[in-house]
C-alpha cells in the first residue's frame, strides 16, 4: 500500500477533511511522531533508504529522512485531496464563461514558461516520479489548455473517480483517468489519447502496468542509487511503439512548499520504432529518466515520497555463504566486554507484529524472532545491544543462555548481527 493509499481510519479528521484549514493539517504534520507516522509506510521507507545510504550515512541521519519522506507524503496527498475539492467547489458554481479567467490562478507549479515545444503542440508523454510536488503536474496542464490523460491504480484511481464525478469544470472536459489495473483498456486509452495529439501524464516509478508491480513483464535492468533495480518500461515501449517524444521532469519543492518543474531533456524516438531500434530507444530512455531521478533524490532525499515502495523493484542480493561464529566465542566476546547488535546498516526492524521481526535490506529476506527470543531481538536492535550484563540477568539459567547464543550465532552468521569487540 502507497503512501496515499495508507489507512486513513487511525488519522486526525481534519486529514479526511480536506476543507480544513491547511496550517491545522501541516502543524499535526510538523509534530507527528514516529509512532504517529507508521501506519503511513515508515518502516518501508526506512528499510529502502537504509539498503540505498545506510552505507554513506549515520543510522539517524536515514532514520530522519525516512519520517522526512513520510511526511512529505502525508502532506502532498492532503494539499493535492484539499486543492481539487476547492477547485471542485469553484468551478461548480461558475458557469463555463468564467473559465478563462479562473484557470491561470487555479496553477499551483513554477517553471512551466521552460516547457520543450514537444509539450506545448503536440502528442507527448509528461513523464516524472513520486517526488516532490508531482501531483499538480497533470491539473496544471488542464488549465493551461491541454487535454490530459493519466493512468492511475487503487485508491488514488478511485478518489479521483468519485471527486470528479458530476463535476462541471476543466478537469471534467480536459482530463481524463484511466486504470491501471485494467491493462488493456487502460493502454488502449492512453495510446487514443496521444494519437488525439493530447498529453499522457505518467509516473515512471509506480512499476505498474501489466501484471502488478510484481510482474516480472516488460521491465529492464537498471542501476539506481548503488541498487540493481529492474523497473517497468511500458511508457518507453509506448513512446517508440507511436512515436512520440517522452518530457522528462521532475517537481522539487522550494522552502516555501512551492513545486518548480525541472525539465530535461526531450527523449524523442523521432519515428515508430521496432525491433533491435525499439528495444534500444527503450533501454536508452529508461537509463535517462532514472539517472536524472537519481541527481535529485540524491539532492533532495527528503521529498523523495516513493521511497516507501523501492523494495517492489529492486533486485534483492544473494545472501552469500554465511560465515560461522560458534555460540562459545560469541560468549567469550561478552566476557571480554564487547557487545552484540543489529547491523543498522543492513537490518530493519519493521512493526505492527506480535513478535519482533527484521529485514535484511540487502536480501529483502525476513527473520522473525521466536517468542521465547522477542525481548532480545528488541535488545539486538537498540543502540546498547545486548552485553555480559544483560544476558547475565536475563537469562541467568545455563540452558536458555546456550539457546539464545546458538540462535544469535546463526543471525551472526547471515549478517544480520555484528559482533562488537571491547574498546
Amino acid at each position: 500500500m502507497t503512501t496515499a493509499a495508507a489507512d486513513e481510519a487511525n488519522a486526525p479528521p481534519f486529514m479526511t477533511d480536506f476543507r480544513a484549514d491547511p496550517e491545522t493539517a501541516a502543524a499535526w504534520l510538523r509534530d507527528a511522531d514516529e509512532a504517529a507516522l507508521r501506519p503511513y509506510q515508515l518502516d518501508l521507507a526506512h528499510l529502502n533508504l537504509v539498503s540505498v545510504f545506510g552505507g554513506e550515512w549515520s543510522p539517524e541521519r536515514v532514520r530522519a529522512t525516512a519520517v522526512e519522506c513520510t511526511r512529505a507524503g502525508l502532506w502532498g496527498s492532503w494539499e493535492h485531496k484539499a486543492f481539487l475539492t476547492r477547485h471542485c467547489d469553484r468551478f461548480s458554481a461558475a458557469g463555463p464563461d468564467e473559465w478563462p479567467r479562473l484557470c491561470p490562478q487555479e496553477n499551483r507549479l513554477r517553471g512551466w514558461e521552460a516547457a520543450p515545444a514537444a509539450l506545448r503542440d503536440g502528442p507527448a508523454i509528461l513523464c516524472s516520479f513520486h517526488y516532490g510536488a508531482f501531483r499538480f503536474l497533470a491539473s496544471d496542464l488542464v488549465m493551461a489548455g491541454r487535454h490530459v490523460t493519466q493512468p492511475m491504480g487503487g485508491p488514488p484511481y478511485t478518489m479521483m473517480a468519485s471527486l470528479l464525478d458530476g463535476y462541471r469544470g476543466p478537469l471534467a472536459d480536459r482530463f481524463r483517468i484511466v486504470s491501471v489495473d485494467d491493462d488493456a483498456t487502460g493502454l488502449f486509452q492512453m495510446a487514443r489519447a496521444l494519437r488525439k495529439g493530447e498529453v499522457v501524464v505518467v509516473f515512471v516509478d509506480g512499476n505498474r502496468g501489466i501484471g502488478g508491480c510484481w510482474n516480472e513483464a516488460g521491465r529492464v535492468p537498471l542501476d539506481f542509487l548503488g541498487c540493481p533495480v529492474r523497473v517497468k518500461s511500458g511508457v518507453a515501449r509506448l513512446a517508440a511503439t507511436l512515436g512520440v517524444p517522452l518530457v522528462p521532469v521532475l517537481v522539487p519543492r522550494g522552502e516555501d512548499g512551492t513545486g518548480t518543474v525541472h525539465f530535461e531533456p526531450v527523449i524523442d524516438p523521432g519515428r515508430r520504432l521496432a525491433g533491435d531500434e525499439e528495444k534500444e530507444f527503450v533501454a536508452r530512455a529508461m537509463a535517462g529518466m532514472y539517472a536524472a531521478f537519481e541527481r535529485e533524490v540524491r539532492a533532495r532525499p527528503e521529498q523523495w515520497e516513493g521511497s516507501s515502495f523501492m523494495h517492489q523493484w529492486r533486485v534483492p542480493a544473494n545472501a552469500g555463504a554465511e560465515a560461522s561464529t560458534p555460540p562459545s566465542e560469541l560468549d567469550r566476546c561478552l566476557e571480554a566486554g564487547g557487545r552484540l547488535r543489529t547491523d543498522p546498516t543492513r537490518v530493519v526492524a519493521l512493526s505492527g507484529t506480535s513478535s519482533p521481526v527484521w529485514t535484511d535490506v540487502h536480501t529483502l529476506k525476513s527473520f522473525a524472532a521466536p517468542e521465547w527470543a522477542a525481548e532480545a531481538f528488541d535488545r539486538l536492535s537498540s543502540e546498547r545491544g545486548i552485553d555480559r550484563g544483560w544476558l547475565a540477568e536475563r537469562a541467568p539459567d545455563p540452558l536458555h543462555r546456550s539457546k539464545l547464543l546458538d540462535l544469535i550465532s546463526r543471525l551472526v552468521a547471515r549478517r544480520a548481527v555484528v559482533v562488537l569487540e571491547a574498546a
